[in-house]
């Protein structure tokens, strides 16, 4: 059975801005005093969680200011840790800090970008007189699946970062 692939725009697009984000961050850390080492604290998963938790709910509640303040939101996030990581005084260190959890976090944002952009996305189509409906209801499920597997990841995201990642810190 062969399967069309099809490219998704609002993933896409979350992602590249993210991305995007990243690179800026990155670039313009270059520029800068190089920044200490963030230290690793013991703090709570549910620290983490609700603190990530608000991100994603900002970035899919993002969809009612027609995706700007998600664009925004990701952008940032992914120049906070671009810009943290490259001006690290130990880039290595950071990013070994980073990854653990960083693997569940970071797809979790783009995730949950994409389920604020999905729904702007729809309407876009409507307005372009592309598809009938305003919002389709499998774009309207496809959204909020995306969200709450965005925060799904952040509860594993959240456990790692506070069990796993100062276990690592004490290693590098």
């Amino acid at each position: 059975m062969s399967r069309t692939a099809r490219l998704d725009r609002p993933l896409a697009a979350s992602a590249a801005l993210f991305f995007l984000g990243l690179l800026v961050g990155g670039a313009l850390s270059r520029t800068a005093t190089p920044v200490p080492v963030p230290s690793v604290g013991e703090r709570s998963a549910w620290f983490f969680l609700s603190r990530n938790a608000t991100v994603a709910a900002i970035l899919y509640a993002g969809s009612v200011t027609f995706g700007v303040a998600t664009a925004v939101t990701l952008c940032y996030n992914g120049f906070i840790i671009g810009y943290a990581v490259a001006a690290s005084e130990r880039v290595i260190r950071s990013v070994m800090l980073v990854a653990p959890h960083g693997v569940f976090e970071l797809p979790a944002f783009v995730l949950a970008g994409a389920a604020g952009l999905g729904l702007p996305a729809e309407v876009v189509q409507y307005l372009t007189g592309t598809q009938e409906t305003l919002l389709r209801r499998s774009a309207v499920v496809e959204s909020l699946e995306r969200f709450l597997l965005a925060l799904a990841l952040l509860v594993v995201a959240a456990w790692v970062e506070s069990a796993v990642t100062p276990a690592v810190a004490a290693a590098v």
